[in-house]
């Protein structure tokens, strides 16, 4: 396989302004109350890009990578403790916090915390009600295969497919202003980004290397896209397509992958955050013909 990657370099948005990387101020459109990040690589390989490293490193210090819990951070299986009683007009009201471990997909482990609200009635304990509280989410055991992922993938591919072609419209407005043609949505590839951002959103792995430590390029080959010029724009925390484009937009590096004439087509993946607030990974990647 010969794949050409070509420039690296981060982004991180916070949740007040947008850092450039020339370390520039700008307000942003609509954020959540949630950090944004997109990242972006590319650099020039005439090697298989699953065995060789990028060799233009990525900048130094703007890399945001997700920790992952270890095992050693886990929380209990259970725990109890009777709270003080909440006087109400049916009586004492006591409450437990339980813990429910619930199998995610991929290895990933959640933990469901609640409030379990009893009285006693007779000597005898009588459960009125429950509130669930807060989720823990243990990614350390996370494990995919590309052909694992794909079912999600292809279920992504249909339910954010509005998003995709607001991106498609988006990015090729980019372009024309530049006077370039426009990018051409590769169903394929697309399912592949889908792919790509499926395993971003279980892992947690938000950088430009792959859960498994893999570069982001491995996953070209994993799909069937033996050679040409390729690139990787990725965001996360963004609700909607206008926002992570024009981040996307307002970065160097981001914006240099979007306009770069080589680039012929493009795959469009989005995929939810299996916590509460199912924050939104956003993965584009550019391939020449």
């Amino acid at each position: 396989m010969k794949i050409k990657i070509v420039a690296a370099a981060v982004l991180i948005l916070a949740v007040s302004f947008l850092v450039a990387c020339s370390g520039e101020k700008t307000e942003p459109t609509t954020v959540p109350s949630t950090k944004q990040k997109t990242t972006a690589e590319s650099t020039t390989l005439s090697v298989t890009a699953t065995t060789v490293p990028v060799t233009r490193p990525i900048m130094q210090g703007e890399e945001i990578m997700m920790v992952k819990p270890s095992e050693d951070s886990a929380m209990p299986e259970t725990t109890k403790k009777v709270t003080e009683p909440m006087v109400t007009v049916a009586g004492n009201v006591y409450s437990d916090t339980a813990v429910e471990r619930i199998k995610g997909k991929y290895g990933v482990v959640i933990s469901e915390y609640k409030n379990i609200y009893f009285q006693i009635v007779g000597g005898q304990r009588v459960d009125v009600g429950s509130e669930i509280t807060n989720y823990y989410y243990n990614r350390s055991g996370y494990k995919a295969t590309y052909e694992e992922l794909l079912p999600a993938a292809k279920e992504n591919r249909n339910k954010y497919s509005a998003y995709i072609s607001e991106i498609l419209k988006i990015l090729n407005g980019y372009r024309a202003e530049k006077g370039l043609a426009p990018l051409k949505l590769n169903e394929k590839l697309t399912v592949m980004s889908c792919v790509r951002a499926e395993e971003i959103a279980w892992s947690g792995v938000q950088g430009h290397k792959r859960p498994d430590g893999r570069n982001c390029f491995s996953i070209y080959s994993e799909a069937g896209f033996d050679e040409g010029t390729a690139g990787e724009n990725l965001g996360y925390g963004f609700w909607k397509p206008e926002e992570v484009c024009l981040a996307w937009k307002n970065s160097k590096t981001h914006y240099n992958n979007i306009i770069d004439p080589r680039f012929t087509t493009i795959g469009i993946g989005v995929a939810a955050d299996p916590d509460e607030d199912g924050k939104l990974v956003w993965a584009t990647h550019f391939l020449s013909e």
